[in-house]
C-alpha cells in the first residue's frame, strides 16, 4: 500500500486539487484509495463534498488527540471510525480546525514523528493507495506526514517564487530522509498552474525541466490554468466527476497513469534527493549612478541689482484707466399730472419699456386700448402742524387759500383780473 504525501511548503500550489483529482483518477482505473486531509484548513474535506467541516466527528486531529496512538488502553477510537464515504466513492479522512490543537498535543507525546504511521497501520491491507494532503508548513503534522510515506509528490506553480521555494522542500526531505525515513523517495515534480500564454510561465517550466534533467523525475503531464478546476471544487466533486471530457480530467488520468508507473518501479529502499540544481536565482540590476555631467545645472541665486533693473518706477507707471462698464439698460419714466385734491397735486409716473427689458403688461381685449403700467403713486409730503392761534389774532389760512392767493398774485402780474382768477 503505498503512501504518497503532497506536499509543498508553498501555498496556493494545487495541493488539495491534485490529491482529491489524482485520487479519483486512480479510483477510475481500479484502485482502492484512502484520502487523508491533513490540514487544518479542511480544504480536501470542502472539496470533496463535506462543507460542515465543524460537525465532521471524528476527524483525523480527534484521532491525535484521543490518545490511541499514544499507548492509551482505553482510547477506543481508530482510523476506520474517520472515514467517510463521498457521494462520488471516495474514501476520506476529514479534517478540521481540531488538528492545530492535535499538533500542539504531539509536542509531548512519545515517538511524536511516528504517530500517523502506527494509524495507517490499521488499514494497510484494505487500500492501495494512501494520498495525504500536506499543509503549507513544515512542523510535527507534515513531518508526521513524511515519516509515513513512500513516496511525495511535489506540485509547483509555474511561478518563479514558487520555484524558488522547491529547494527548501528538498532540503527538508532530504533531512526527513537521514533521519526518520530512510525508504522516502520524491516520485515526481508537478508543474501545476501552467498558463502557456504567458512566456513567464513558460520560462519557468522550462527551467524546471532542465535544472532536474537527469537528477529528479519531472512529470510529463502538466496541470494548465483552467476555470473549470475551481468550479469542480465549489460542485464539492473531482474533475473527473464534474466534467470527464475536460483537457483537466484528461490531463489527471495521465499523471495516475505515471503514478502507477513510478509506484511499481519503486524499489523501497529510498533514492537520493537531488539538493544541489542549479535553478535560475534573482538577478537585481545593479544600480547606475549618474555621471557629474548628467547632473542639472546648479540654480543660480538672484541678485539684488537684477530686480532693481526691472522694477518700474511708480512715478512712470502707467495710470489707471477706469474699466468700461456697460450700462443696463433702463425703463424710461414718464411724469403725468394728477387731479388736484385738497391736501396737494400727486404726480403719476409710468414707466415705458424700452428695447431688450421685459414688461408684465396685460392682454387687451381687441378693441381696447392696453393701460400704460403705472408706478404706485408716490405718497404726498407730509404737512406742518399749523400753529397754535395767539389770542386776538386770527388764524393764518389754510395751505390751499395761500395756494390759490399765490395764483392769483400771479395773474394780476400778467394782467388777469383776480377774481377771474380765483
Amino acid at each position: 500500500m503505498p503512501v504518497i504525501s503532497i506536499a509543498n511548503q508553498k501555498g496556493g500550489v494545487g495541493k488539495t486539487t491534485s490529491t482529491i483529482n489524482l485520487g479519483a483518477a486512480l479510483q477510475e482505473a481500479g484502485k482502492r484509495v484512502l484520502l487523508i486531509d491533513l490540514d487544518p484548513q479542511g480544504n480536501l474535506t470542502i472539496a470533496a463534498g463535506l462543507q460542515s467541516i465543524d460537525d465532521v466527528f471524528p476527524t483525523v486531529g480527534d484521532l491525535l488527540l484521543s490518545g490511541a496512538v499514544r499507548g492509551n488502553p482505553g482510547a477506543k477510537l481508530g482510523l476506520k471510525d474517520a472515514i467517510v464515504q463521498t457521494p462520488s466513492g471516495l474514501a476520506v479522512v476529514p479534517s478540521n480546525a481540531k488538528l492545530s490543537a492535535a499538533e500542539l498535543a504531539l509536542v509531548s507525546a512519545m515517538s511524536r514523528e511516528h504517530v500517523l504511521r502506527a494509524l495507517l497501520e490499521q488499514v494497510q491491507n484494505e487500500y492501495d493507495f494512501v494520498l495525504i494532503d500536506c499543509l503549507p508548513s513544515l512542523g510535527l503534522i507534515v513531518i508526521n506526514a513524511l515519516t509515513a510515506s513512500d513516496g511525495i509528490v511535489i506540485p509547483v506553480q509555474a511561478d518563479f517564487l514558487a520555484m524558488q521555494g522547491l529547494a527548501q522542500i528538498l532540503e527538508t526531505l532530504t533531512a526527513v530522509q537521514e533521519r526518520l525515513n530512510p525508504a522516502l523517495e520524491v516520485y515526481g515534480i508537478l508543474m501545476t498552474l501552467v498558463d502557456q500564454r504567458t512566456a513567464h510561465s513558460r520560462d519557468v517550466v522550462a527551467a524546471v525541466r532542465d535544472g532536474f534533467q537527469g537528477k529528479m523525475r519531472v512529470f510529463d503531464t502538466e496541470i494548465r490554468l483552467h476555470v473549470v478546476l475551481k468550479e469542480s471544487v465549489k460542485a464539492g466533486t473531482s474533475i473527473l466527476d464534474f466534467d470527464s471530457g475536460s483537457m483537466s480530467a484528461q490531463a489527471y488520468r495521465a499523471l495516475a497513469r505515471e503514478v502507477l508507473e513510478v509506484a511499481s518501479e519503486s524499489s523501497g529502499t529510498g533514492g537520493a534527493i537531488a539538493t544541489d540544481v542549479a535553478l535560475p536565482r534573482p538577478t537585481p540590476q545593479a544600480r547606475v549612478m549618474p555621471e557629474v555631467s548628467d547632473a542639472p545645472p546648479p540654480v543660480q541665486p538672484v541678485q539684488f541689482e537684477q530686480l532693481e533693473e526691472t522694477a518700474v518706477p511708480a512715478n512712470e507707471a502707467a495710470p489707471l484707466e477706469p474699466m468700461p462698464v456697460p450700462a443696463a439698460p433702463m425703463a424710461s419714466m414718464s411724469a403725468e399730472p394728477a387731479v388736484a385734491s385738497g391736501t396737494g397735486v400727486a404726480t403719476v409716473i409710468t414707466a415705458e419699456p424700452t428695447a431688450g427689458t421685459e414688461a408684465s403688461v396685460a392682454v387687451a381685449k381687441s378693441d381696447e386700448l392696453v393701460p400704460p403700467v403705472s408706478a404706485p403713486a408716490m405718497p404726498p409730503p407730509l404737512e406742518e402742524a399749523p400753529p397754535l392761534p395767539i389770542a386776538g389774532q386770527q388764524p393764518p389760512p389754510p395751505p390751499a387759500a395761500r395756494f390759490i392767493d399765490f395764483v392769483a398774485g400771479r395773474m394780476s402780474w400778467l394782467g388777469s383780473d383776480a377774481a377771474e382768477s380765483r
